[in-house]
């Protein structure tokens, strides 16, 4: 009996530790896998973990028949071992679907954050998992991929160059279109704050130099810009970091 711990990942989601044993992102999550296998008295599980998964797709769709796409499945008559549904299914249809395919396939499938065998599939005891920690696995699961979805559009946005809210960078205006572009005006005092600065002059002199009646700049402003180029790495005129 082949016995597997999976995980699976978005496109989004940061290792917390890229050299983490056996890949697993979280280190509390596999030590609690580790610790239910050592309770059912299994030996170390072979590692499944899968990474820049589009979380619309969910696990029950490669089960299908006649899916020719990528992705990871338990072979028959294994036993699968994940930490919570949400390294798993996308939402309640999602698990129930993956469920069926599991247990048609002599496959049983244990919930660590249940600490239990959800699948009930070579057995006829009924398995015990309280209603609200259900649900509230399940709530988790609906978040997340509502995250996701935002995630994947926000990111998606930005790479056409939209300016998706916030506070407007200085020496920029947004366009009719959604994008940031630059703002003549604006320009040219980014232009003398920076020529200002790499002269030394401090903030609030610089402040004072590049302020008019019409359009006071504060000296918050002209440190925002510096902060800008500064994390942007951008040089001065005369070759010196800002």
């Amino acid at each position: 009996m082949k016995i597997y711990a999976y995980q699976r990942l978005s496109a989004f989601e940061q290792d917390s530790d890229p050299d983490l044993p056996m890949g697993f992102s979280d280190p509390a999550e596999l030590a609690q896998i580790i610790n239910y296998c050592e309770a059912q008295g299994w030996a170390e599980p072979i590692w499944i973990r899968e990474s820049s998964r589009d979380w619309r797709a969910g696990f029950s769709q490669r089960l299908a028949a006649g899916y020719t796409g990528d992705g990871w499945r338990p072979a028959p008559g294994s036993d699968v071992v994940v930490h919570s549904l949400q390294r798993l299914v996308n939402g309640a249809q999602d698990l129930l679907l993956t469920l069926d395919w599991l247990r048609e396939h002599d496959v049983c499938l244990h919930v660590v954050e249940f600490n239990a065998e959800l699948s009930q599939t070579r057995t006829l005891i009924r398995t015990r998992v309280d209603s609200d920690v259900m649900l509230a696995s399940l709530a988790r699961v609906e978040m997340r991929r509502g995250a996701e979805r935002m995630r994947k559009v926000k990111h998606e946005q930005r790479n056409k160059g939209r300016f998706l809210g916030g506070t407007k960078p200085f020496g920029y205006m947004v366009h009719s279109n959604g994008k940031l572009v630059e703002n003549p005006l604006e320009q040219r005092v980014l232009k003398q704050i920076r020529q200002l600065r790499s002269q030394g002059h401090s903030l609030r002199v610089i402040a004072r130099k590049v302020s008019t009646p019409v359009a006071p700049i504060s000296f918050k402003t002209v440190q925002r810009v510096l902060q800008r180029d500064e994390r942007d790495g951008q040089p001065t005129q005369q070759g010196v970091k800002r």
